[in-house]
């Protein structure tokens, strides 16, 4: 039963997460100024910019992105599934944490047809909370993996 309970948290968590930023850009497209608050001289600041592209704005042809995005939450959720035999939390987490951000971005695309970013860094980069979600997953895997190496 406490696994059960586990599991159901993280699916909570991750749905919860897709609702803030979900809201976050709701705000930041109806109710932000169109230029947005800046500060540190324009660097870092909130305004939308819409995305119509992959990861950094790439352009890729709709059908091809839309078939990679399922195919990668496909993927994401088969390694949950499987995950979920060892019930190692931060795994689960990390896990969720990527599926969140995917999802989150996906139901943009297909709502609006493009990503909403919010977050401007500097001139390197717009990004939005699901965007973080997914940033943070992968570092977590990617500690875990070193980490598991090192133990070998």
């Amino acid at each position: 039963m406490k696994n059960r309970a586990s599991i159901l948290y993280l699916i909570f968590i991750g749905l919860f997460l897709v609702l803030i930023d979900q809201f976050l850009k709701f705000i930041v497209v109806n109710y932000l100024p169109k230029d947005g608050f800046f500060v540190f001289n324009n660097n870092l600041g909130i305004a939308a910019f819409q995305n119509p592209g992959v990861a950094f704005g790439l352009p890729m042809p709709k059908v091809i992105m839309y078939i990679v995005i399922f195919l990668i939450l496909y993927f994401l959720l088969q390694k949950f599934q499987q995950e979920l035999k060892n019930m190692n939390f931060l795994v689960l987490f990390s896990l969720m944490l990527v599926i969140a951000g995917a999802l989150s971005n996906l139901v943009d695309r297909i709502y609006r047809g493009f990503v909403i970013d919010y977050i401007h860094l500097f001139d390197l980069s717009v990004l939005n909370l699901a965007d973080f979600y997914i940033i943070i997953g992968i570092i977590i895997m990617i500690v875990l993996e070193l980490k598991k190496t090192r133990e070998k």
